[in-house]
């Protein structure tokens, strides 16, 4: 640089080095190189003098700022790469690293801030995993075991077998994470508390315990012992017994019998009186006979035995 009568112009310098610095932060968004479109040439004609001005000083900034840029952005795709995100040489993003087409630094210095930005914030998250089936240990294809798990998003109640409702990827949360792990969701934190486990676990628990029951109730027969009286009302003995009774005594009758007027007793030597009527005082007298005294009838269960 050469200065004329003395003028003094580092103030102008260090202005236009500002301007020139944010001018190329804007300019290298596609990872073009910076000294290209540098055009700090020529002149610059003052009222006692001249100023000889190159782009030397420029091109060395350029080039170190486009260096510095370069490293920043193959150390932010190599941070994705090391938690399985990928930038493909199309700039397309995918989750493992043995597909082929992985970027190169060359190709990642071409990248612009906003796609790693992308990158970045699809890697917390499973958006790459939208509509995708779930499948078990096997790799075979999930589906809700019916309509009502389907409707309450159940994804313990899944089946292999084709039901029409298949089971989707989501985010995982506190109650679908074993005790003892955790995992990034969408930036944050979840720590599993057990819960898919322990229903699970109880889930096994009751069908194991209702088909052990129903085959064990299956493979056994029962057989039921009922109640036999013995005896008769000819003597006490076995199911028979002493029983007192009491019955009615009508105008001294020794004998009665029972006529069809209301239940009204007749007395047989008595017959003549009005209307065939007992006369008098009606009295009763105890008496014992032989019946049955076992409380027990012929449908009662004495025992029962089961044979496996």
């Amino acid at each position: 640089m050469k200065l004329k009568n003395g003028i003094y112009i580092k103030g102008f310098i260090v202005g236009c080095f500002l301007w020139f610095f944010v001018f190329c932060i804007q300019l290298n968004a596609e990872g073009n190189h910076r000294r290209d479109y540098i055009q700090s040439k020529g002149k610059i004609q003052f009222e006692t003098g001249e100023v000889m001005i190159t782009a030397d000083d420029f091109i060395y900034l350029a080039d170190k700022i486009d260096d510095l840029e370069g490293t920043y952005k193959i150390s932010l795709v190599n941070s994705l790469n090391a938690i399985n995100t990928y930038f493909r040489s199309d700039g397309s993003l995918v989750y493992d690293g043995n597909l082929n087409e992985i970027q190169t630094d060359e190709q990642k210095i071409k990248l612009s801030f906003d796609r790693i930005k992308q990158g970045i914030l699809n890697s917390q998250s499973i958006e790459i995993l939208k509509n995708t089936q779930a499948t078990d240990v096997t790799g075979a294809p999930l589906y809700y075991v019916n309509d009502t798990a389907n409707n309450l998003q159940e994804h313990l109640n899944t089946t292999v077998t084709d039901t029409g409702f298949p089971l989707y990827y989501k985010e995982a949360y506190a109650d679908n994470l074993s005790a003892g792990t955790a995992a990034w969701v969408n930036g944050v934190m979840i720590k599993g508390n057990g819960e898919d486990n322990r229903i699970s676990w109880q889930n096994g628990y009751n069908e194991g315990y209702s088909k052990g029951v129903a085959e064990a109730l299956g493979n056994l027969d029962v057989i039921y012992s009922y109640h036999t009286h013995e005896g008769n009302t000819s003597q006490v003995g076995g199911c028979y017994g002493n029983l007192t009774g009491i019955k009615p005594v009508l105008c001294g009758c020794t004998s009665y019998v029972y006529a069809n007027d209301n239940g009204h007793p007749y007395c047989a030597n008595c017959y003549h009186n009005h209307e065939g009527k007992c006369q008098g005082t009606v009295s009763y007298t105890q008496y014992t006979y032989i019946g049955l005294n076992c409380g027990k009838t012929e449908e009662t269960i004495e025992s029962v035995t089961i044979v496996y």
